[in-house]
């Protein structure tokens, strides 16, 4: 599990299809809108929306393999990041330390992630089957950006070559992995 298969799952809803899921703090929460991935220094997404039990919130999302990693990336100094509306993480393993005490709902994935996914998706990676290479343009990428088009949902090929699949071992076409969106 990396920190941008997080955001892929999240920005794609590939969690359980449960209509409410649960904060660490037993609120209930409706996802409206997952918000827009943020390519800039900053929230990973932008322009949220949510339902908090039977509060409406609209603002930012930052998202975590783990709850530490706020502390170990230094968000409680970034201004930036006073005034999320939620932290979304794979797993919570502890509590975070917020500028001037701002206090903001935890949603912990991971059991709502199927693991089979993460399994097929960890083999894909490992892969020598599947190497593509991301070249950097359209025209000569090996990466079939036309096809995929309809599964990236508009998703520019700079944003998901470069976030998605790093330049190092690519794997192939993602749809082979979770499926059609």
């Amino acid at each position: 599990m990396s920190e941008n298969l997080l955001q892929f799952i999240w920005k794609h809803r590939l969690y359980a299809s449960v209509p409410v899921l649960k904060t660490i703090e037993g609120d209930d929460v409706i996802i409206l809108y997952p918000g827009t991935l943020n390519t800039n220094a900053g929230p990973d997404f932008l322009e949220a929306r949510l339902k908090i039990d039977q509060t409406l919130w609209a603002g930012n999302i930052e998202l975590h393999l783990k709850s530490s990693d706020w502390n170990k990336h230094a968000h409680y100094e970034n201004q930036a990041y006073s005034k999320l509306i939620m932290h979304v993480v794979y797993e919570h393993d502890s509590e975070i330390e917020t500028m001037n005490d701002t206090l903001f709902p935890t949603l912990e994935l991971k059991h709502h992630i199927d693991q089979n996914m993460l399994l097929k998706f960890e083999h894909l990676m490992h892969s020598t089957k599947f190497k593509l290479k991301c070249c950097g343009s359209t025209k000569s990428c090996l990466f079939n950006h036309t096809t995929s088009n309809q599964y990236l949902k508009g998703q520019s090929h700079e944003i998901f070559c470069t976030r998605f699949f790093p330049k190092t071992t690519p794997p192939g076409p993602i749809r082979d992995v979770l499926g059609p969106f």
